[in-house]
């Protein structure tokens, strides 16, 4: 048994007896003590820290009932103002332990929780620590015990040996005090237990592990194995060389593994101070776009730059375990490295190979499903979040690689892995949605799905993984994103999900459609693939078919809680609201209960801002994420009560839909907030309605308060949307690109619209850090002393050549609300000067038909419908654009359906038929900046220093140009692109020195994958005075938008 050392335990004996005597303590609490430390040498404890007295504990109070033992324990009470419970005399070694233990007694079984914390920091003004969450879900006794083991690593603690702090803390970490809690302590023992650790999992299992032998067994003995197998490539090559979609995609592959050679090998860098993890990705992409491009043409330059990289990043001092999806990610794209250029490498560019990937990853990994201490972070395994599927996904695909070379140590990898990937598995049910939100659904498939493609090409088997996934929510991952992304492109960004702009796109929905038969899944990434190596590797295609404008219009996802309706699958400038609910304090989620989106006519009218950068550098600044408005409710379209420096809504707050109905000529969901303002209100119910033939939007809250509240309504408009409130405050206008939203607020009586710039309240934190969001705005409702209030807004998009809608609002409570009789009268037909509507569904109401801006006559409309049973009525427009009005009517009930075509002018794909300016050179920073023109995005926002302002302009050939003042050397340029990470510009370099005789420096595309600066490296070093950025609109439109550039 291991033991502490004699004079270690005389002196913690001497401790607690001083600390005993010293603070009046009876004589014999101290013996007792004394008799702990002692019973050391024949058992099990070798330390205690009892609660004897309140001295020793900062935050606490001394009770002597209840308690387990001893004189007395300390009663915790989690309000704000005792918020942690600190020991002032903490052992500063505990490497003689590996377990900790104490009893907690609760007054409530309520779910609050806490952290514990041993500080150790490695360095100075660099915050490390071990932490363990507990939740609190008893009342009465429990006894916690907790192996070291068991504890997260926050970047690079010293070691159990070098602890500066024990702390108990009830806020951050995404916690928020809880005023009911009281809890007493007692009886803290740090003990060592000789048995192996292996941590207790509670999950489903979908699948049976194989026996371990069988990997060895069952493994495709050559190279390569991993993803893309040699007998896929006819295929390939087939589909490349025939297939127009094809030639497009291999074109965009080797244009961005071109890019990817003209730059240097990466080398171990922390751009955050935190994390590799940028630098694993590029690598990985790298390989893969080279590797593809090596297996289908043998081009050895593809090899021998492959070598370069890989030889540099086994040569890093290590791949940053102390976050370990940065190991995991580069143990993804060297395992596929070396696999894929295996055949072209020699045995001692293999060895060198092999021996950093065990060094830098497997052998870490190996280590954390052992049970062995190792450096880096090792709870990864069993998470819940997409840290599982990353990290144990990524181990596996390096231990795929060099299985056959080290059998041992791999197949406890693999067979480890295949029980703990499993575990996240859980949260796609019931029906497909992922909890942390679109961003990190798809960075969970990248891994998930590689994993599993892996096992198939690897072993010949996936081991059942499909088929034990059939019928469960898995199968049904690929309906989030499709119902998520909006008529835009973009998607309902929820939670640290990005700007919601763009194209979404995801190489996964091919696997999901293959695995499962799904053509819609096929029908969506198909319709909006970029085109890259990935998309070549998992596409898949199958006969299936599909009537797009026949799929659900709505969809609501159980669990997360999250919902979607719209009104047309086909129509760009279809209405389209997004509802969010779900759980507070879980990973990457914003206190956004009861939050919504609304678009339609191609503009988002209310809008989640989006993600806090400065959230994921909490290593800085160490500033608690409530302090950011993004993250608080007042940054989310949702109420805020009594707004202060804490949250509004709890801070594991609940809303669940509690009804969700639709038709096909409205839809409603309900929700039920109260527990999220539980604090405040006995009962939180919000109502939301696409209705009037889904040509409007309806947000509905009826709160009946605990008291009199100072209460908000906020709706957050796009920066650039001009908004206006009438003179009876009852209505406001958002007008942008010839198109108006008119708001009404139709309850309660007395209250007043107003807009206010999307700014934190006087009363909430502002760090100056965070982002300002320039030029959104939000429309605002204040109510002041209100306890139960019905508020109701409704929103109405149309075009300026449309009249206001005259449709009617009612306000009815929430329990009578049903929607609109589907079995209304329909056409079975339109057509536009004789052709017909390619789109049309009898239970889609409202078209827009595209057409040449100098259109003159305004096209016929023609209808077909069951005469004997309805009457029709064309009101055609009278001018282009226009829009012309279809009435179909029932003869016997007189029911009525309505019918829009709408005629409007074609603009630049993706283009907002924003007018566009000749910009005007500035200067700045003695750099004169122009271009050929703008959108008010004016050319002199890319040298600002603030990455949320920007130029832009949409067309083929846009430019922006740069005098520097005098000769420069230039070497390359860094550029960052508006929605950088989400869509990818085609743009060209060149450079002068007089600024009329030009040289091509560079050609080619941004990565599609960062919103940051991108370095692109010129043809050389270059001696010029003038620089001009020509771009050609990027993968999903038209438009060119940089925020920065560097030189």
């Amino acid at each position: 048994m291991r033991r502490a050392s004699l004079a270690f335990l005389v002196s913690v004996a001497l401790f607690l007896f001083c600390l005993a005597g010293a603070f009046g303590a009876p004589a014999a609490v101290g013996k007792a003590a004394a008799e702990t430390v002692r019973r050391g040498w024949s058992g099990d404890v070798l330390q205690t820290l009892g609660f004897e007295d309140v001295a020793f504990w900062a935050g606490g109070t001394l009770v002597s009932s209840p308690k387990k033992s001893g004189a007395g324990a300390v009663r915790w009470s989690t309000h704000t103002e005792t918020s942690s419970l600190a020991c002032r005399n903490t052992p500063r070694d505990l490497s003689a332990f590996n377990t900790m233990s104490f009893w907690l007694h609760s007054s409530h079984a309520n779910d609050a929780t806490f952290m514990i914390i041993f500080d150790s920091n490695r360095e100075k003004g660099v915050f490390s620590y071990y932490s363990k969450g507990v939740t609190v879900d008893w009342t009465g006794w429990k006894k916690l015990e907790f192996r070291f083991r068991s504890f997260g690593k926050a970047r690079s603690p010293a070691g159990w040996d070098k602890i500066t702090s024990l702390r108990l803390t009830a806020s951050g970490w995404n916690q928020e005090p809880n005023p009911e809690c009281v809890w007493v302590l007692d009886d803290l023992q740090f003990t060592f237990d000789a048995k192996p650790y292996r941590p207790n999992v509670q999950a489903r299992t979908y699948v049976k592990a194989p026996v371990p032998e069988r990997y060895l067994t069952s493994l495709r003995k050559s190279h390569p194995r991993l993803i893309l197998l040699d007998e896929d490539l006819p295929r390939i090559r087939a589909f490349l060389a025939n297939d127009p979609r094809g030639q497009s995609w291999l074109e965009n592959t080797r244009k961005r593994a071109e890019q990817y050679y003209r730059r240097p090998p990466r080398h171990h860098e922390l751009p955050d101070g935190r994390r590799l993890l940028s630098v694993s990705r590029d690598v990985c992409n790298r390989i893969y776009h080279w590797g593809l491009l090596y297996r289908l043409e043998k081009d050895p330059k593809w090899l021998e730059r492959a070598w370069e990289e890989l030889k540099a990043v086994v040569a890093f001092k290590d791949w940053n375990p102390s976050h370990y999806l940065d190991t995991a990610e580069m143990m993804h794209g060297v395992g596929v490295g070396y696999d894929w250029f295996y055949n072209g490498f020699t045995e001692d560019q293999r060895k060198t190979i092999r021996e950093g990937l065990w060094q830098h990853g497997l052998r870490l990994s190996y280590a954390a499903y052992m049970g062995l201490e190792a450096e880096g972070q090792q709870g990864w395994r069993h998470v819940t979040n997409n840290w599982n599927f990353v990290c144990n996904g990524g181990t596996s695909l390096g231990a795929m690689a060099v299985l056959d070379e080290m059998p041992e140590e791999c197949t406890v990898i693999l067979d480890q892995a295949f029980r703990y990937i499993q575990i996240p598995v859980e949260h796609f049910e019931p029906d497909g949605a992922w909890w942390e939100g679109i961003s990190y659904w798809g960075y969970s498939m990248r891994y998930f799905l590689a994993y599993l493609r892996g096992l198939e090409t690897a072993f010949g088997t996936d081991f059942g993984f499909i088929k034990g996934l059939k019928g469960t929510g898995f199968s049904m991952a690929g309906d989030f994103p499709v119902h998520l992304v909006s008529p835009l492109g973009g998607y309902f960004n929820f939670a640290d999900s990005g700007s919601g702009g763009g194209t979404y796109r995801h190489w996964a929905l091919f696997y999901l459609a293959a695995r499962f038969r799904n053509p819609l899944y096929l029908d969506f990434q198909r319709r909006n693939a970029s085109g890259d190596a990935y998309d070549i590797l998992y596409y898949e295609p199958f006969e299936a078919e599909l009537a797009l404008q026949d799929v659900a219009l709505d969809k609501c996802f159980k669990k997360t809680e999250v919902a979607t309706m719209r009104s047309s699958w086909t129509d760009r400038n279809a209405l389209f609201a997004g509802i969010k609910c779900g759980r507070n304090g879980i990973a990457h989620a914003h206190q956004d209960l009861g939050s919504f989106i609304f678009y339609g006519l191609g503009e988002r009218w209310v809008l989640d801002l989006g993600t806090e950068g400065q959230t994921y550098q909490s290593h800085k600044h160490r500033l608690p994420r409530h302090h950011f408005y993004r993250i608080r409710e007042e940054g989310h379209n949702t109420l805020v009560f009594n707004p202060g420096e804490k949250y509004s809504q709890d801070g594991r707050g609940k809303a669940v839909i509690t009804r969700f109905e639709s038709s096909a000529k409205d839809v409603f969901a309900v929700a039920d907030l109260t527990h999220a303002y539980r604090k405040h209100a006995k009962s939180v119910r919000r109502g939301y309605r696409l209705l009037n033939h889904r040509r409007a939007f309806l947000v509905q809250d009826e709160i009946q308060g605990n008291a009199p509240s100072d209460l908000w309504w906020f709706g957050h408009s796009f920066p650039g949307i001009p908004g206006e409130v009438g003179a009876s405050g009852k209505q406001a206008t958002l007008k942008v690109n010839g198109k108006t939203c008119h708001a009404y607020l139709l309850s309660p009586e007395g209250a007043r619209f107003a807009f206010m710039d999307a700014r934190p309240l006087p009363t909430s934190p502002d760090p100056d850090i965070q982002q300002q969001n320039k030029g959104a705005t939000k429309l605002a409702v204040h109510l002041p002393e209100t306890e139960d209030v019905t508020i109701a807004v409704a929103f109405a998009p149309v075009y300026d050549f449309e009249e206001e809608p005259s449709m009617a609002f009612d306000v009815t409570p929430l329990e009578t609300w049903e929607v609109a009789d589907s079995a209304g009268p329909a056409l079975s037909a339109i057509t536009v000067d004789g052709r017909p509507l390619g789109d049309f569904s009898a239970r889609v109401y409202t078209y827009a038909v595209m057409l040449p801006p100098d259109t003159q006559a305004v096209p016929v409309v023609t209808v077909e419908a069951d005469a004997d049973v309805c009457d029709t009525n064309v009101a055609s427009a009278t001018a282009f654009p226009g829009t012309t009005r279809i009435a179909v009517t029932a003869k016997l009930s007189g029911a009525s359906s309505v019918y829009l075509v709408r005629f409007l002018p074609t603009v630049p794909p993706g283009g907002s038929g924003k007018p566009h300016f000749r910009s005007k050179p500035v200067v700045v920073n003695g750099v004169t900046v122009s271009a050929s023109r703008d959108d008010g995005n004016r050319p002199g926002n890319v040298l600002d220093g603030d990455p949320e302002t920007r130029w832009s302009a949409s067309g083929e050939k846009e430019w922006i140009a740069f005098d520097l003042g005098e000769r420069k050397i230039l070497s390359g340029l860094n550029i960052a692109w508006y929605n950088g990470n989400q869509r990818r510009t085609s743009f060209e370099v060149h450079v002068s020195m007089d600024g009329r005789s030009w040289r091509e420096v560079f050609k080619g595309q941004s990565t599609g994958k960062d919103i940051e600066l991108e370095h692109y490296t010129f043809n050389g070093e270059q001696a010029a005075r003038h620089v001009r950025i020509t771009c050609f609109g990027n993968t999903s439109n038209l438009w060119n938008s940089i925020t920065e550039i560097g030189f």
